[in-house]
């Protein structure tokens, strides 16, 4: 590939990170650089002079580097959730950012030697009915040595320590999230928007896709709902959900609820949800709250906070690793975590 090809390639992919049509970039130069002209650079008919390099890099908010370097990974088998709200342009936004940071994901990890080897902790696992669900439950929680009675504090660190690349992006709230496969990697995308115990249960969701095979005779809405009552069984086992709730209620009340979920980090619209499907109150119980719930306007925002922060550092960490021990230079640094030089070196000295 050719320098045109590879710049062409790199500039189409920094505009759709920054989720621009070709007109919103002329725009946003301020007329410096026609629309026509980016349509030129990205047909790799022409490459732009020097001060047009860098006027497209500070519009795009990249490095001038990264128009020349090729790329190195391809997104295959994206799965989302709610991908029909999302627009196209927003859609090409969320494949692009996330191609971005595992590229430079996987080259922090390269300088520093260090090999992610994931391999599924259930690979015989094939998923058919929610009684297999609750088995799986039990077996990976065993497996990932954290007990079947404990509450989980930090979702996303458990996956990140399990060999399983979590990314939070700045994205339009249609967008929950998606897991997909790089270089046999697990990645997980979730809404950096949303509060810690959407984002719990988000990972835990697309974990599901990611580690079980589901029967072929369920459609995709029916997967779907299998991945949810993953998340709300990971983080409420049979066992932990049946002891806390002693049986079978006639009422529970929101004072519970609210406890339950700033303890286990589970929404309580999830917690009532798994009530229903354990039997722990009936079908028209649980009809009757979802009614009450929505008309009390909680469905959009719920009583009570889970106090634990969810949030993805792993990244963060390596390069301060690879700071700390002189493999990387604070340019370097600043290109890889895109972070200025003044922030990092603050960050170091702190």
């Amino acid at each position: 590939m050719n320098k045109k090809e590879v710049f062409a390639k790199q500039l189409k992919a920094a505009r759709r990170m920054a989720n621009m049509s070709m007109a919103d970039l002329a725009e946003a130069l301020g007329g410096k650089i026609k629309k026509q002209s980016i349509g030129k650079y990205e047909k790799g008919i022409m490459l732009p002079s020097s001060e047009n390099l860098i006027a497209l890099a500070e519009t795009l908010k990249v490095p001038v580097d990264y128009f020349f370097k090729q790329k190195m990974i391809r997104l295959e088998s994206l799965a989302f959730r709610k991908k029909a709200k999302l627009k196209n342009k927003d859609y090409h936004s969320i494949v692009e950012k996330t191609r971005d940071f595992i590229e430079r994901y996987l080259e922090i990890e390269a300088l520093l030697n260090i090999r992610s080897s994931f391999s599924n902790p259930l690979p015989d696992n094939f998923i058919v009915s929610k009684e297999d669900i609750e088995r799986a439950v039990v077996e990976l929680r065993k497996n990932w040595q954290v007990g079947i009675f404990s509450p989980i504090h930090k979702v996303i660190e458990l996956l990140e320590r399990n060999y399983i690349k979590i990314i939070e992006l700045e994205v339009s709230r249609d967008f929950d999230g998606l897991s997909t496969v790089i270089q046999d990697i697990p990645v997980i995308v979730i809404n950096k928007n949303f509060d810690n115990v959407r984002k719990r249960f988000t990972a835990l969701h697309e974990l599901a896709h990611l580690i079980f095979r589901f029967d072929s005779k369920l459609d995709p809405r029916e997967i779907e709902k299998m991945c949810h009552y993953f998340a709300g069984a990971f983080l409420m086992p049979k066992e932990i959900f049946v002891k806390d709730f002693s049986g079978s209620r006639s009422m529970i009340s929101l004072f519970e609820l609210v406890k339950i979920k700033e303890n286990y980090g589970i929404s309580i619209q999830a917690l009532m949800a798994r009530a229903k499907d354990l039997h722990i109150i009936t079908a028209n119980r649980y009809k009757d709250f979802c009614i009450k719930f929505g008309k009390s306007g909680y469905r959009k925002s719920e009583p009570g906070n889970y106090p634990v922060n969810e949030y993805s550092n792993r990244f963060e960490l390596l390069i301060y690793r690879a700071l700390s021990e002189e493999i990387i230079s604070f340019s370097k640094a600043s290109s890889l975590s895109g972070k200025s030089i003044d922030t990092l070196y603050k960050e170091f000295n702190i």
